[in-house]
């Protein structure tokens, strides 16, 4: 019977390797804890008579940034919605909403910062907000703070001083909650994998395989990058999603999300500073350009459109020296060529870096670890 025990028990490497995998799934999220927002929110109800853009800032000493700042897509209507605004981590000194990004008539009340769970950090009742720019009516009914822009305000905002400092911190069991979670799911399969009821079955396949890829090692480092941009990327390969998406919060011409035909999204995630609007406003019509002298006989040189006419050619931006820039241009900067460009330098991202280490070590397991 204790044979018998012994025989269901995973061995101890195989242990040991569900162990370190585990804690490598869960070291990104650990490391990256204390940068996130996804810990804390401003939450506040509003109304509005126009659609357009909210945005809430805060202040640790050095200035409100658009950088240190969380906005969302605000709706038009008689209809009180609630609205979310991550927040970052730290000891703020003051903070800051601007209701709308033109003239409107807006109301808001139940205004409060909560953690993660649910929990309420600190209430705002209307007279914390004070009126800071483009504000023409200011009133305080009862729990409800009603105000009215200038006619052609196109960014009222609301001060909220703060008596003392406010700090932001997620304490350590909210920061290892998800990272945890992924590392508890590596390591239960990891464990199933290495039992000797299923490792048994699966090693006459895996040595076959591990002597397959141990003989053409470059082709399978090429083949394990391909795996790892897929797992990397699925949404995009597999769910229909774009890295070329109207919907990331780029209004451009629209007054207000969805951006597209059909679509029924109207909320987007928190950019955290990122320039999410560049693909939008600048890189995704370069290829058009370019197509579009190269049809008439012209070298790109120059781009009309931007700043009523710059260099498009001596600028890296244009990237007309890329190869894979080709491809965007012969299809006419359409969305589907952008991700199959994206994957593809992902993909020889990734395998240069295997076959670099391969090169340097002839180690394949190392090598395929990096990629």
């Amino acid at each position: 019977m204790t044979g018998a025990r012994m025989k269901l028990l995973p061995d101890p490497r195989a242990v040991l390797l569900a162990a370190l995998f585990a804690v490598a799934a869960m070291l990104p999220g650990v490391a990256t804890s204390g940068q996130s927002r996804e810990f804390f929110l401003f939450q506040v109800t509003l109304t509005s008579s126009e659609a357009g853009l909210t945005q809430f800032f805060w202040d640790d000493g050095r200035g409100t940034t658009e950088e240190e700042s969380s906005a969302q897509p605000l709706r038009a209507g008689a209809k009180p919605v609630r609205y979310g605004y991550l927040l970052a981590q730290g000891t703020f000194k003051s903070l800051r909403f601007d209701l709308i990004d033109r003239a409107a008539t807006l109301s808001l009340r139940d205004a409060s910062i909560v953690d993660r769970a649910g929990r309420v950090v600190r209430r705002f009742a209307p007279a914390d907000f004070r009126p800071a720019n483009q504000i023409a009516r200011f009133a305080i009914e009862g729990d409800t703070l009603r105000v009215e822009t200038e006619p052609n305000g196109g960014n009222p905002v609301l001060d909220l001083p703060l008596a003392e400092p406010l700090t932001l911190r997620a304490g350590w069991p909210a920061r290892l909650r998800d990272p945890s979670r992924l590392g508890l799911a590596v390591l239960l399969a990891g464990l199933v994998l290495g039992s000797p009821a299923v490792l048994g079955r699966l090693r006459p396949g895996l040595e076959r395989l591990g002597a397959g890829l141990r003989a053409r090692p470059r082709r399978s480092l090429l083949l394990l990058s391909a795996l790892a941009v897929a797992v990397q990327s699925h949404p995009v390969i597999f769910q229909g999603r774009s890295f070329v998406s109207p919907n990331n919060g780029s209004l451009m011409l629209y007054g207000e999300l969805p951006t597209l035909p059909g679509a029924d999204a109207r909320l987007f995630s928190d950019g955290m500073g990122s320039d999410v609007g560049a693909m939008l406003f600048q890189h995704l019509y370069y290829p058009m350009v370019q197509r579009d002298a190269l049809s008439q006989g012209e070298w790109p040189l120059w781009n009309r459109y931007s700043l009523s006419g710059e260099p498009l050619l001596g600028q890296g931006q244009s990237m007309f020296g890329d190869p894979f820039n080709f491809l965007t241009i012969a299809a006419d900067g359409a969305a589907w060529a952008w991700d199959v460009r994206f994957l593809v330098t992902r993909w020889l991202f990734s395998a240069g870096l295997g076959l670099t280490v391969w090169l340097l070590t002839r180690r394949l397991w190392p090598a395929a670890l990096v990629a």
